[in-house]
């Protein structure tokens, strides 16, 4: 029964096709997988960086299309041997993982970053600031 319950599932997974090469790969070793964005053990740090994801995504990429072919500035394929993650996760253990992304959820997780944020709204308030002082010095 496992043995059918697994084949089964390889056969629903080659027959997806790889969004950025088109191909599906029906008797070969390729196979396109899920975007992670939205499934329930994604990467901790970067399920919050696309907080409107509902549900997992549907698109499938094969690892080396998503890794070589078409590279864009964003990041779309993750591997970490797991352990300690950073400073602020000090003592947090994660599980080795290999994560990819589709397009638009490599460029939410790169476009989201805690930096990226925090330096978007400073330059909000700088411009605001700059707003509310030239109304001012007009009005006067």
């Amino acid at each position: 029964e496992i043995g059918y319950y697994c084949s089964h599932l390889l056969d629903k997974h080659r027959s997806k096709r790889c969004v950025i090469c088109g191909s599906k790969d029906g008797n070969s070793l390729r196979i396109p997988l899920q975007c992670t964005a939205g499934a329930d053990k994604e990467f901790r740090e970067f399920a919050d960086r696309h907080p409107d994801q509902e549900g997992q995504c549907k698109v499938t990429i094969h690892v080396g299309c998503a890794k070589w072919r078409n590279p864009t500035r964003n990041k779309r394929v993750y591997f970490f041997p797991g352990g300690v993650i950073s400073s602020e996760e000090a003592g947090a253990d994660n599980d080795l993982c290999a994560e990819c992304y589709c397009d638009a959820h490599a460029r939410d997780i790169q476009e989201n970053k805690p930096k990226r944020l925090e330096a978007r709204m400073k330059e909000a308030q700088m411009r605001r600031r700059s707003i509310e002082a030239e109304t001012k010095r007009r009005s006067n």
